[in-house]
């Protein structure tokens, strides 16, 4: 069931994204009293009183504007407009009715749809009584909230899922992918691609996306949720608060994601912030598609070129060794369905449960073949069982003989053979020692 769209919308600095995250729970949208610091459509699902509905937060609006990334902002924000079932309207209530509102409210006017004005601000009741003044806007009466301290806000959601209609809560099983990379890698190009939608901003200048927001699509029957994030860079960027914040919500991004997918410049050699960005993904234990991008600008595309750039990818990132490797071209749209048939595998294989049985057997098959190595002191280590003790990401426990150790290259034995056997593509193992004290 296709869930009701409630889109924020208003001029810039009235509030529209801290309004975005105290209705909807989170700090996904960043806040800043710096005009623009929104640029994309970000959407979440807010669920209230049982019912749940799809959130969509804007950028700033001016309708007459000539500046190229706020007409972008302005395109996304009307867009957003056609797809709603709800409009919320947010002024400032400190501020009173500007220029620019009395413009948007006429354009809303003509567009006939179901508009409820949200007078933001109103922190106290001297400012919601001044919010009345809304109501020459000719939008029907304000709905006067505080986005900052949660004041109305209960209200608002009440007003919300009445109008909107919001949907009765449901299970719904969804992927969550993070796009990661460095600067202008193309991850906005891949999204755009993968929805076949402008949903975020793409534009050559380096830091277009400045905050994390997840796009929605289905493929096979499954739902996707795609969580685009600024480029990270090796910098650590003093003097840029956005900069900052971007780097936080893009690592914060990877942690709560099933899946991430690694991008890269297939046409550029690999460097110093690209094995920055692999160890950063490594240390959080994500499962990994690796993607070379950009693969129309690549001179060379024979069967020789192609292994050449596939080993020199293998050698550069060792580490991810097991990832799927898939080069394509988000802008001519190529290679998406091998990109999603590769993460749909990958989120199965981060889940993949072995039971005792088959780990019997998988221990004794690799003890035949190599017995286990000492580490550190004289005495031989002896393995008494081999178990899977979780998943996301598959766990194993080796335990040992009391007062001897395993030497670490048997764990990677041990990791080689499982993914040889059982598969585990895309995703790390993780193999911890333990030991029987009373052997």
């Amino acid at each position: 069931m296709r869930l009701p769209k409630v889109l924020i919308l208003g001029r810039a600095n009235v509030g529209k994204s801290t309004l975005f995250n105290r209705l909807s729970s989170t700090r996904q949208a960043l806040v800043s009293p710096r005009s623009g610091t929104t640029r994309d459509r970000k959407e979440t699902v807010v669920t209230w009183s049982g019912k749940e509905v799809i959130l969509v937060d804007s950028g700033g609006l001016d309708v007459n504007t000539q500046d190229p990334i706020e007409r972008e902002i302005a395109k996304q924000a009307i867009k957003g407009l056609s797809e709603s079932d709800l409009i919320l309207f947010v002024v400032d209530t400190k501020v009173g009715i500007t220029p620019q509102d009395s413009e948007i409210a006429t354009w809303l006017r003509k567009q006939k749809g179901n508009i409820l004005v949200v007078a933001n601000k109103a922190d106290s009741v001297k400012w919601r009584l001044a919010s009345a003044e809304f109501q020459r806007l000719g939008l029907g009466d304000p709905l006067p909230v505080s986005a900052a301290n949660g004041s109305g806000t209960g209200d608002l959601l009440d007003e919300v899922m009445k109008r909107a209609k919001g949907s009765h809560v449901q299970e719904v099983s969804t992927i969550k992918v993070a796009l990661i990379g460095k600067p202008n890698v193309g991850k906005s190009s891949l999204i755009n691609s993968l929805v076949n939608d402008e949903r975020v901003i793409v534009s050559p200048e380096a830091h277009t996306t400045r905050d994390s927001h997840d796009v929605e699509m289905r493929y096979h029957d499954q739902s996707f949720t795609f969580i685009d994030t600024a480029g990270i860079s090796r910098e650590k960027f003093r003097h840029d608060e956005f900069k900052n914040i971007s780097m936080n919500q893009a690592r914060a991004s990877i942690e709560r994601a099933d899946v991430v997918v690694f991008m890269t410049e297939a046409n550029e050699p690999l460097n110093f912030q690209d094995k920055h960005l692999g160890d950063i993904i490594v240390a959080t234990g994500a499962s990994v598609v690796l993607v070379g991008n950009k693969w129309d600008l690549v001179e060379s595309k024979d069967t020789m070129a192609n292994k050449k750039l596939t080993d020199a990818y293998r050698h550069f990132f060792l580490w991810l060794h097991w990832a799927p490797l898939v080069f394509m071209s988000a802008k001519q749209k190529t290679k998406r369905r091998q990109l999603l048939d590769h993460i749909l595998q990958v989120y199965q294989e981060r889940s993949r449960q072995i039971d005792d049985n088959a780990c019997d057997k998988f221990l004794k098959y690799m003890l035949t073949n190599h017995g286990p190595s000492k580490g550190s002191g004289t005495r031989h280590p002896y393995i008494y069982h081999f178990r899977q003790m979780g998943v996301n990401p598959p766990t194993f426990e080796v335990k040992i003989k009391y007062k001897t150790d395993l030497h670490s290259s048997y764990l990677k034995y041990l990791e080689k053979g499982l993914r040889e056997k059982f598969g585990f593509t895309g995703t790390p193992i993780k193999i911890y020692v333990s030991k029987i004290t009373n052997a």
